[in-house]
């Protein structure tokens, strides 16, 4: 049998990139983090 695709509305494939920037904030930003992380090494 097949496997079924789940087909996402745009609203839930835009809460799911919110989900994703908030626990991935380097995905958005990755300038940020590289200096976050350099201030950890520290």
């Amino acid at each position: 049998m097949e496997k079924e695709k789940e087909i996402l509305t745009p609203e839930e494939i835009e809460e799911l990139i919110r989900k994703l920037e908030v626990e991935y904030p380097e995905l958005v930003n990755p300038r940020q983090t590289e200096k976050s992380d350099k201030a950890r090494e520290v």
